[in-house]
């Protein structure tokens, strides 16, 4: 019988201890440079995010503490949880002899009152076939609630 709770409280401890993750849905308003223009869209929408115990996924970008460097890539994420606020940050350049790509990200969520701010923008160059650099960015300021389902 010992060894049955023993077992028991075994498997339990873990999920009492971990956090479990959860998915917010927020409301909101976009602002969005398309590439090649110079005019600025602004609408309104939605955009799910994921939250785990060591991450956060925010419009398919993953915000996790991490920090690597090769020849041709430089990648710098941070996630932080702190009293009042979710913080992330993602950084991913790539360069080679003829061409370049940066992605930056950044989130700001307030989890005392669900405010949320998100920033992404991409950045390519490319010498050899210029028909294919862009620059683009948007930003996201909203308002999230806990759901059950992302939509």
């Amino acid at each position: 019988m010992k060894k049955l709770l023993f077992l028991i409280l075994l498997f339990l401890i873990p999920n009492l201890v971990m956090a479990e993750p959860f998915k917010l849905v927020c409301e909101g308003n976009y602002t969005i440079k398309p590439n090649g223009s110079d005019d600025i869209l602004r609408e309104s929408g939605k955009l799910s995010v994921s939250v785990f115990e060591d991450s956060i996924k925010v419009d398919n970008i993953i915000f996790i503490t991490d920090i690597y460097k090769t020849k041709e890539v430089d990648v710098v994420k941070s996630y932080e949880v702190f009293d009042g606020s979710i913080r992330g940050l993602s950084s991913v350049k790539t360069k080679g002899e003829s061409y370049f790509r940066d992605e930056y990200a950044s989130v700001d969520i307030d989890r005392i009152i669900g405010d949320i701010s998100f920033h992404s923008s991409t950045k390519q160059n490319n010498d050899d076939t210029p028909e294919i650099n862009f620059d683009v960015w948007k930003t996201f300021i909203g308002s999230c609630k806990k759901s059950e389902k992302a939509f």
